[in-house]
């Protein structure tokens, strides 16, 4: 197999992350936008209810932040780490809110409609699949062999 021959498939596989990446981004985001508006449409914006909305705004932001970096084709490593980061901070918010709608309503809680205790964790699914998509749609053939001296051909000389 030739240098070129590893670069093509390389690079073609780079490309099929990249559009699964973006796809899955693409619902991420559509379903946080969804919830975000189901939330505000409930009324979810009493007390302590108003964390759901602002997760399900912040996964929306998130995404849309991922949608761009992976749409792009420059590549920070910080820029990437950071907005993993972000998507782990809403799936860490998204356990949080398992953990309040899991105990029993307080008699002095603004609301007192049941909730749903696993809905919350809606989120931290969408957190770390918004993660794991980001860093899979962002490696890639970055490094060619053909560039890199002393590998497969490649000259010693820059």
């Amino acid at each position: 197999m030739t240098t070129a021959n590893i670069e093509a498939r390389a690079d073609g596989n780079a490309m099929r992350n990249r559009g699964r990446a973006l796809k899955l981004t693409a619902a991420i985001t559509i379903g946080s936008l969804v919830l975000l508006a189901d939330l505000l449409l409930a009324g979810h914006t009493k007390g302590e209810e108003i964390w759901g909305v602002l997760v399900a705004a912040s996964a929306a932001f998130v995404g849309v932040l991922s949608f761009a970096y992976l749409a792009t084709s420059r590549r920070s490593r910080a820029a990437r780490i950071g907005i993993i980061l972000l998507w782990g901070t809403v799936a860490f918010f998204g356990y949080g809110g398992y953990n309040d709608h899991r105990f029993a309503i307080r008699p002095d809680s603004v609301d007192q409609r049941p909730r749903p205790p696993l809905a919350p964790l809606t989120f931290t699914a969408f957190g770390i699949a918004g993660a794991v998509a980001l860093h899979k749609g962002s490696k890639g053939a970055r490094i060619s062999l053909v560039d890199q001296p002393g590998l497969a051909g490649g000259s010693d000389t820059r």
